[in-house]
C-alpha cells in the first residue's frame, strides 16, 4: 500500500546497501544512561514487485532521532526499551527485558541484567526505498 508520494529531500539520502555504519545509541533519564548499543542499522525487507518477490536492503539514514525509557514493563517483566526513527514514519523499537518481575517486592532493586526481548520495526512502503513494489490499491 502506497501512502502517496515523498521526494528524496522529504526522508533524506537513501543510503546504499553494504556495510553500514557503525553508530552508538543512548537512552538515559534522570539516574542516568540506561541504555548503549553500538551497531550498524540494516533491514532486509520482502515485498511483492512488478517481477514478483523481491527483497530491499535499508539502511539506517543519517537523519534518525532516538527516544526511550528507562522504566517501562514487558510481559509483566521490568524493561528498558530504545526507540530510532527515521524517514518521517519508520520506527525500530528494542525492547530489553530482564529476568524480574514487577509483581516481586522490591523487584526493581533485584535487577542485575536485561537481554533483548522484543524488536519491532514499523515502517511504510515509500516509492523512493521500493522503486517497483506492486501498488496493492490498485
Amino acid at each position: 500500500m502506497f501512502l502517496g508520494y515523498d521526494c528524496k529531500e522529504d526522508i533524506g539520502p537513501i543510503p546504499n546497501p553494504g556495510n553500514p555504519p557503525v553508530i552508538m545509541f543512548a537512552v538515559a533519564d534522570e539516574n542516568g544512561t540506561c541504555i548503549m548499543l553500538k551497531g550498524g542499522i540494516q533491514f532486509n525487507i520482502p515485498y511483492m514487485s512488478d517481477n514478483g518477490n523481491a527483497t530491499e536492503f535499508i539502511s539506517l539514514p543519517d537523519r534518525y532521532t532516538v527516544t526511550g525509557d528507562c522504566n517501562t514493563t514487558l510481559n509483566g517483566y521490568y524493561s528498558q526499551k530504545i526507540v530510532i526513527g527515521f524517514y518521517n514514519t519508520w520506527k525500530l523499537t528494542i525492547y530489553f527485558s530482564s529476568d524480574v518481575q514487577k509483581s516481586e517486592s522490591l523487584a526493581r532493586e533485584k535487577v542485575t541484567k536485561y537481554h533483548i526481548s522484543q524488536i519491532e520495526l514499523d515502517y511504510d512502503f515509500d516509492n523512493n526505498l521500493f522503486t517497483d513494489a506492486v501498488n496493492s490499491s490498485e
